[in-house]
């Protein structure tokens, strides 16, 4: 019997980190990892770095799938792409293959065009996994911000899974 594949969807920010788990067509497990109160803004990519490592380690993915994203000419900018770079960089020397997937690719897949909002990405995602209904139906823009990486992630592996035919 062949095992169901693993797909480890991550989106790293300065902030926050998403993460998805999808094993065959079942979200096995999803989060948000809140970096803020860890340490300051010159800390986080190492804290950020940790984090993934042990998603990464502790979930023996058969891949693992980014958001590919516009990153601004700043600090922070710079930083989240050493984020990005670092997430690559560990997959490698986990020997776990690194997929990144255009956003507007994602946003065009999950939600039928390209400058779709994160809420119809979250309603779009919660109607497939009803677990999810709680975090999608947020009134705080706070909130809804920090749980978009979580719908994020779950997006990227789905297109992901899609795109090679990974159930």
């Amino acid at each position: 019997m062949n095992r169901k594949s693993n797909i480890l969807a991550l989106d790293p920010g300065l902030r926050e980190i998403g993460f998805a788990l999808l094993e065959g067509k079942d979200l096995a497990d999803y989060g948000v990892k809140s970096l803020c109160r860890k340490g300051n803004h010159q800390t986080r990519p190492n804290l950020a770095s940790e984090v993934m490592y042990r998603l990464i380690k502790d979930t023996c993915p058969d891949a693992v799938v980014l958001e590919r994203k516009e990153i601004p000419d700043t600090p922070d900018g710079f930083r989240l792409m050493i984020l990005i770079k670092c997430a690559i960089e560990l997959g490698r020397k986990l020997k776990v293959p690194v997929a990144e997937i255009d956003s507007n690719e994602i946003r065009i897949e999950v939600a039928g065009k390209p400058v779709a909002s994160m809420q119809e990405m979250a309603n779009t995602i919660a109607s497939r996994f009803p677990e999810l209904q709680k975090c999608a139906s947020v009134k705080d823009r706070g909130r809804r911000r920090y749980w978009s990486h979580l719908f994020t992630s779950v997006a990227a592996a789905l297109i992901y899974q899609k795109n090679n035919a990974q159930i």
